[in-house]
Formats: C-alpha cells, sequence, structure tokens
C-alpha cells in the first residue's frame, strides 16, 4: 500500500467509471494519516521522541486513521517509535491551559497582565 497508488485508478477513464466514493473516502483517509504521521515522525525524531500521542476528532472513533498512524511509525522508526492515541481527548486542551497557567503563575507571568 502506498500512497502513489491510492488514487491510480482515477488516471485510467475505463477505470475512473468503476471507482466507488468509499474507495475515494478510504483513499483520502489514508493519503490524508500517512502525511500527518510523517510529519510527526519526522519532528519526534527530530526530538528524541519515540512515542506520539494523538488527540483530536481525526482519530476520535477513527480506527481506519489509527490503524494508518501505527502501521506509518513501525514502519518509518522500524519498529523505534509508536503512536498512542486517547480515548478521552476532548478534555486534553483544557489540560494544557491549566498546565501552562500553573507555569506562568510559577513564573509570574499571569495572562493579561499589564507591566
Amino acid at each position: 500500500d502506498t500512497v502513489a497508488s491510492s488514487f491510480g485508478k482515477l488516471v485510467n477513464p475505463d477505470l475512473r467509471d468503476k471507482v466507488r466514493p468509499e474507495d475515494l473516502a478510504r483513499s483520502l483517509v489514508q493519503m490524508i494519516t500517512w502525511n500527518i504521521a510523517h510529519i510527526a515522525r519526522l519532528v519526534a525524531a527530530q526530538e528524541g521522541v519515540k512515542t506520539i500521542i494523538f488527540t483530536g476528532s481525526f482519530t476520535h472513533n477513527n480506527d481506519l486513521s489509527q490503524k494508518h498512524f501505527a502501521t506509518a511509525f513501525r514502519y518509518w522508526s522500524n519498529g523505534d517509535s509508536k503512536a498512542l492515541f486517547m480515548r478521552h481527548e476532548g478534555y486534553v486542551g483544557a489540560i494544557g491551559a491549566l498546565s501552562m497557567s500553573a507555569l506562568c503563575k510559577e513564573d509570574h507571568l499571569a495572562f493579561g497582565r499589564m507591566p
């Protein structure tokens, strides 16, 4: 399975008419997932991170994208890195904001504070 062949049938006019909408949707999800995974893997490698945690609506209850992320990470890292997925990711942004708020208060930098 490669991205180059994901939309290969669209080049041939005879095969183009036989492509089902669900085939196009699956290929598009695969292409988007692999692009995101590739960028995330490159950044993780640059930063020395071996585990990437994916959150958000794209991966929420999307077994296909989760499978592609996990497969891409195993492949591009030779099994050295892995992708994890949150079950209740809706609160991750709030937890991050709370964490940053605590850091800012520790550094005496309150949001909206005038110098």
